[in-house]
């Protein structure tokens, strides 16, 4: 994705590298990069910003399930070649710098964004920085363990009971088939099927749990999720927040919302930090429409 320094978006464009090698997806980033379009811009390209799954410090790449990618040093070796900027950051984080900087009339200075995909993974801006822990560990929510709901003395990690790939896994060993039609799930939900009622309910269950432990922990202004499944059935946030509620203090109830922008929002947080660092302006708040 491209953008303006005003966060407006240029271009975006997805490839498939399922097929291909950690080299040959390098080479398809640098060949990008390097024949990009300026769009009529007087600088052209400013800076990059790539944002991964696993663990990012100090703009090194310390664990991520890409293979052969840890401990190799991709800031500097696209730096090197493109003579520019070069941001390296957890996805989850970049998603948490978007929902700071992303909203229309609301500013938030304390974020959780819990973003669930195969894994589950937490971006945390507390007064309005990014928070990144110890050696950039901060926000791995999805390896904490979760006691079974149905299973007495059992324990699984988050990840197993709450993640998309879970929640998928399962409704297919019910549906009895190896590609799930998200409508159908969708029109048996609605219809209120028990067996998909029942997957989706547990789902809601677990995932209330993580945001429960977030919001207590580092009590933000806000949780925003950033998962496919609200886009799927965007009536599961009223039951995600009903459900949590009940595990939290009436006292401290934070506000529960859907991202407005599940596909681009690590994108666009990552351009923010390209936006900031390119015009020094790191230590400003800026807020983008």
């Amino acid at each position: 994705m491209y953008s303006r320094l005003n966060g407006k978006i240029l271009h975006f464009q997805s490839f498939k590298t399922s097929d291909m090698t950690l080299t040959d997806v390098i080479d398809l980033i640098e060949d990008q990069l390097r024949n990009v379009d300026d769009y009529g811009t007087i600088h052209g390209l400013m800076g990059v910003a790539i944002a991964l799954d696993g663990i990012i410090y100090e703009n090194k790449i310390l664990k991520t399930p890409i293979k052969g990618l840890t401990h190799f040093d991709l800031a500097k070796y696209l730096r090197d070649k493109l003579r520019i900027p070069v941001v390296l950051e957890k996805k989850a984080n970049l998603t948490a710098v978007f929902e700071r900087d992303f909203h229309d009339n609301e500013i938030f200075d304390n974020v959780v964004s819990v973003v669930v995909r195969d894994q589950i993974h937490a971006g945390i801006v507390a007064d309005s920085r990014l928070y990144s822990g110890h050696e950039g560990e901060a926000g791995e929510v999805g390896t904490a363990l979760l006691e079974d709901r149905h299973v007495e003395d059992h324990l699984a990690s988050v990840n197993d009971y709450a993640s998309e790939k879970a929640l998928w896994a399962r409704l297919k060993a019910i549906k009895h088939v190896d590609r799930l039609d998200l409508t159908t799930v969708k029109h048996d939900y609605i219809n209120h099927d028990p067996e998909v009622t029942k997957v989706f309910d547990d789902f809601v269950y677990y995932l209330s749990k993580v945001i429960a432990n977030v919001s207590t922990a580092f009590a933000p202004d806000v949780v925003v999720l950033n998962t496919t499944v609200l886009e799927i059935l965007p009536q599961l946030l009223t039951n995600v927040r009903e459900s949590t509620a009940k595990l939290t203090s009436p006292s401290r109830q934070v506000p529960i919302i859907a991202t407005k922008n599940v596909q681009s929002a690590a994108l666009l947080g990552g351009a923010s930090v390209i936006i900031h660092q390119a015009l020094g302006l790191e230590s400003l708040k800026m807020q983008f429409s």
